[in-house]
C-alpha cells in the first residue's frame, strides 16, 4: 500500500515539472517532415558534423607543408667576396611522392568526415520519426484512457443509482468510484508520458515551443522496407568502414613514402659589410655581379629500422580495419533477421486485432453495459469486462507502436531514411 501511494506521489510530482515547462511555451503542430526539415537546419550535432567536414577540408590544403625558409649571414673577416662574404638563402623539400600521399591521405579523411555527417544526418531522421510516431502511440494512449474515464463514471453512477435504490452494497459503488479514481490517475500519467516525449522532440529540433504531430491518430507506416535486399557498403555503418579503411590504406601508402629522400636547394649572393673589417684587410666585391654560388643537396635515409615498424604498424591498422568491416557488416546482417522475425510477429498480432481483437471487443463492451444496467451480471463480472475491453485497446496500440518502431528500424539499418 505504502509502495502504492509513494508511485502516485511520484507521477503527480512528475506532472507538476512537466505542466510547469509547457506552461511558458506555446505549441506548433508539425508534421514528420516538417520536423526533419527543422532539425537538419537547427539541430546542433548535425551542425557539428558538418563543421568537422569543413575543417578536414581546410586541413587538405596542408598536404604541401614545406619547411622554413633558412636565411643565414656569414661574414669572414680574412676573405673579400665569395661565397664566405654573402647571405645564403637555403630550402628543404620533401620528395614529390610525399606531397602526393598526403594530399591523398587527407582526402580520405575528408571523406570519412562526411560519412560520419551522414550517420549523424541518418541516426538524427530514424530518432525523430522515432519519437514522431511514439507520440502518435502516447496520444492514442491519451484517447484510450480518457474514453476509458467515460466508461468508469457511467459505472459508477450506475452503481450509485444501484445502491441507493438498495439493489446492491455499497462496496460495489466504492469499487467503481476506486476504479474511476485511478483511471484518472492513469490519465495524468499518460499526459506527463507524452509531454516528456514532446520535451525530447524539442531538443532534437533545438526549437522554443513544444511540438505535436500533425497527425490525430497512429497509423502503420507503409512496410515497403522489409523484405529488400541491403547493400551493405550503401549504409551509413558501410560507409564509414569504407572510410576508416580508405584512410588506414592512404596512411600506409604515406608510412612508405618515409624511404623516400629530402631534396634541398640554396643560392647565395655577396654581402660584404664595409665597417667589419677588423685585419684592415683587402674585401673588395666581385666587379661583374653579387651572384657567386648555388647547391642542390639530396638527404637520403640510411637507417630503416624505426621507418619499417611504422610501416608495419599501418599494414597491421589496415587489417584491423578489414576484419572490423566484415564484424560490422555481419552484425547488421544478424541485426535485419532479427528484425525481420520482430516484424513478422509484430505485423501477424496486428492483424489479429484488426480483424478480430478489436470488433470482439466492442461487442463485448456493448454487451456488458446493457447487462449491468440490466442487473444481469454483478459489478465484479462487469468491471472485469471493463479493463478486458481496455486492456485489448491498449495491446492492438501497443502492438501498432511495435510495428512502427520495426519497421524505422529497418530503413534506419538499410540507409532508407
Amino acid at each position: 500500500m505504502k509502495h502504492h501511494i509513494r508511485n502516485i506521489l511520484i507521477a503527480l510530482a512528475a506532472g507538476i515539472v512537466v505542466q510547469t515547462a509547457f506552461a511558458q511555451q506555446s505549441i506548433v503542430r508539425l508534421s514528420l517532415d516538417e520536423c526533419i526539415n527543422i532539425a537538419l537546419d537547427d539541430n546542433i550535432a548535425y551542425k557539428r558534423a558538418k563543421i568537422a567536414v569543413s575543417q578536414s577540408q581546410i586541413i587538405e590544403r596542408t598536404a604541401f607543408d614545406v619547411p622554413q625558409t633558412a636565411l643565414s649571414l656569414v661574414q669572414t673577416a680574412t676573405d673579400g667576396g665569395g661565397p664566405d662574404n654573402g647571405v645564403k638563402l637555403s630550402q628543404e623539400f620533401d620528395f614529390p611522392t610525399v606531397y602526393a600521399a598526403k594530399r591523398k591521405y587527407l582526402k580520405s579523411e575528408t571523406a570519412l568526415e562526411r560519412s560520419k555527417a551522414e550517420m549523424t544526418k541518418s541516426d538524427l531522421v530514424a530518432e525523430i520519426s522515432s519519437l514522431y510516431y511514439s507520440l502518435l502511440y502516447r496520444k492514442e494512449i491519451c484517447a484510450i484512457v480518457a474514453a476509458q474515464d467515460t466508461l468508469y463514471e457511467r459505472f459508477c453512477s450506475v452503481a450509485k443509482a444501484r445502491y441507493d435504490e438498495g439493489e446492491s452494497s455499497k462496496i460495489e459503488w466504492l469499487n467503481a468510484r476506486r476504479l474511476m479514481s485511478e483511471n484518472k490517475l492513469a490519465i495524468e500519467q499518460a499526459q506527463v508520458e507524452r509531454k516528456a516525449l514532446m520535451l525530447q522532440l524539442q531538443a532534437l529540433l533545438n526549437v522554443d515551443y513544444a511540438v505535436e504531430p500533425l497527425e490525430d491518430a497512429l497509423v502503420p507506416i507503409d512496410d515497403a522496407a522489409y523484405g529488400d535486399t541491403v547493400d551493405f557498403a550503401s549504409t551509413p555503418e558501410g560507409m564509414i568502414a569504407d572510410g576508416r579503411l580508405q584512410v588506414a590504406l592512404q596512411n600506409e601508402r604515406l608510412a612508405k613514402q618515409g624511404f623516400m629522400p629530402t631534396l634541398s636547394v640554396g643560392a647565395t649572393t655577396q654581402l660584404l659589410i664595409k665597417g667589419f673589417n677588423p685585419y684592415d684587410i683587402d674585401r673588395r666585391r666581385f666587379e661583374k655581379g653579387d651572384f657567386v654560388g648555388f647547391e642542390v643537396g639530396v638527404s637520403v635515409p640510411l637507417f630503416f629500422g624505426s621507418q619499417k615498424a611504422k610501416v608495419r604498424a599501418a599494414t597491421q591498422a589496415v587489417k584491423a580495419e578489414e576484419l572490423k568491416k566484415v564484424e560490422q557488416e555481419r552484425k547488421q546482417e544478424t541485426e535485419l533477421q532479427i528484425l525481420g522475425e520482430d516484424y513478422v510477429a509484430a505485423l501477424r498480432t496486428l492483424r489479429y486485432y484488426r480483424r478480430t481483437g478489436l470488433p470482439e471487443a466492442e461487442e463485448m463492451l456493448r454487451l456488458s453495459l446493457v447487462s449491468y444496467e440490466l442487473g444481469e451480471i454483478g459489478y465484479e463480472e462487469h468491471a472485469r469486462n471493463l479493463e478486458n475491453i481496455i486492456s485489448v485497446k491498449r495491446t492492438y496500440s501497443e502492438a501498432l507502436e511495435k510495428y512502427n518502431q520495426t519497421i524505422l528500424k529497418l530503413k534506419r539499418i538499410k540507409g532508407q531514411l
